[in-house]
């Protein structure tokens, strides 16, 4: 793949991305970025998560 891969507009996020976003068990947490890439290809976005006792991501 050539060409810039960029990823903008991250939320949630908390004082622009310099502490995680915490949540309660069972609550529902939408998250939403813009993915973008230069020239005409399709781009895709995997979140990865990590809970409070993981040690890999999701």
């Amino acid at each position: 793949m050539s060409g810039r891969l960029g990823i903008d507009d991250v939320s949630p996020t908390v004082d622009c991305g310099r502490y995680p976003v915490k949540a309660v068990v069972g609550e529902h947490v939408p998250i939403q970025a813009t993915v973008w890439r230069e020239g005409h290809d399709a781009v895709a976005a995997t979140v990865a998560w990590r809970g409070p006792t993981d040690r890999a991501p999701r």
